[in-house]
């Protein structure tokens, strides 16, 4: 049962660790700010934390299904991930006036 307790602990130290970055004012993790990149709604706007956690646990359907999540990603005109479609979220660089 231990291991299943650490896993447990591990996913959701994973989940708020990500969304607690993606809903914040940076809009993505230190990774993704190092590469300009921003986690945003359809509107351009930061995500709240309610949509940040569902579209890390969306990760795990996507990972489930990642021949769908791959094609999405090279075949589709918006290049989303399927976790992205599932949570209505966009990771962009943050466009410039």
């Amino acid at each position: 049962m231990r291991p299943a307790l650490e896993s447990g602990w591990g996913l959701a130290f994973g989940t708020l660790y990500f969304a607690a970055f993606e809903a914040s004012p940076w809009r993505g993790t230190p990774g993704k700010r190092l590469l300009k990149l921003t986690v945003q709604d359809s509107d351009a706007a930061r995500i709240g934390l309610g949509r940040a956690i569902w579209r890390n646990l969306a990760k795990d359907i996507s990972g489930f299904l990642f021949p769908v999540s791959i094609a999405l990603v090279l075949f589709s005109r918006e290049r989303r991930c399927l976790h992205d479609y599932l949570a209505g979220t966009w990771v962009s660089r943050p466009v410039r006036p």
